[in-house]
C-alpha cells in the first residue's frame, strides 16, 4: 500500500512541476513580448516629415514624443535644387548627428540653415572646389534616420515611415563625388522646442 502511495506521490508531482513549467514558460515569454513592445512604442514615437513653409520652402520636422530621450541620432536627407550650373548642385546630401534627442521634443530645419560644398574636375582637369547656402525653393526629399532607444536598441526608420530594428550600416554611407551638380551639406542644429503631443 505505501508502494502505491509514493507512486501517486512521485506522478502527482511530476504533474505538478509539469504544469507549474508550462506555465512559467508562457510567463516569460508574454514578458518578452511586452519587453518587445514597449520598446517599439518609444521607437515608434520617433519621426520625422517634410512640411511646406508659408514661403513655399520645406522645412523637415524632426521629432521625439517618447518620455525618454533618444540617443545617437543620425539622420540623413537628400536636398534637390533646380541649379544646373557647374558648382551650384542640384543634388546636396544632408547628414545630421544628434548626440540624443530630448523627451518630448521638436526640431525644426530649414534651407537657410544649410550651407553646401562640393568639389569636381573641370575639363582641363583642374580641381574645383565650390560652396554656398541652399536656396529658398529647394526641395527636401527621401529623409532616414538610425537611433538608440532608451534600452540602447538601434533602430532604423525610412521616409515611407517603415520603422525596423537595424544597426548602422552603408545606407549612411555618403558618396563621395567629384561631380559639379553634387554637394554635401551642413547645416547649424537648431535649439529644440517642446514636442505639441507627448507622452
Amino acid at each position: 500500500m505505501g508502494a502505491v502511495a509514493a507512486i501517486g506521490t512521485l506522478l502527482f508531482t511530476g504533474i505538478t512541476t509539469y504544469y507549474q513549467a508550462r506555465v512559467s514558460m508562457s510567463q516569460l515569454s508574454q514578458a518578452e513580448s511586452d519587453t518587445a513592445r514597449a520598446a517599439r512604442d518609444q521607437a515608434s514615437r520617433v519621426n520625422f516629415w517634410i512640411a511646406k513653409a508659408s514661403n513655399g520652402s520645406d522645412w523637415l520636422y524632426l521629432e521625439n514624443r517618447s518620455s525618454d530621450p533618444v540617443t545617437r541620432m543620425i539622420l540623413m536627407f537628400e536636398i534637390f535644387t533646380d541649379m544646373t550650373k557647374p558648382g551650384q548642385p542640384s543634388d546636396i546630401s544632408v547628414q545630421v548627428v544628434l548626440p540624443w534627442l530630448p523627451p518630448c521634443s521638436e526640431y525644426v530645419f530649414k534651407p537657410e540653415m544649410i550651407k553646401y560644398s562640393g568639389h569636381y574636375y573641370d575639363r582641363k582637369h583642374l580641381y574645383v572646389s565650390f560652396s554656398g547656402r541652399v536656396p529658398l525653393g529647394a526641395t527636401f526629399s527621401q529623409p532616414r534616420a538610425i537611433f538608440s532607444d532608451g534600452n540602447g536598441k538601434e533602430w532604423h526608420r525610412i521616409y515611407d515611415g517603415q520603422l525596423e530594428q537595424s544597426a548602422i550600416g552603408s545606407l549612411f554611407e555618403w558618396p563621395d563625388m567629384a561631380d559639379p551638380h553634387y554637394a554635401r551639406g551642413e547645416l547649424r542644429v537648431p535649439m529644440a522646442t517642446k514636442a505639441i503631443s507627448c507622452g
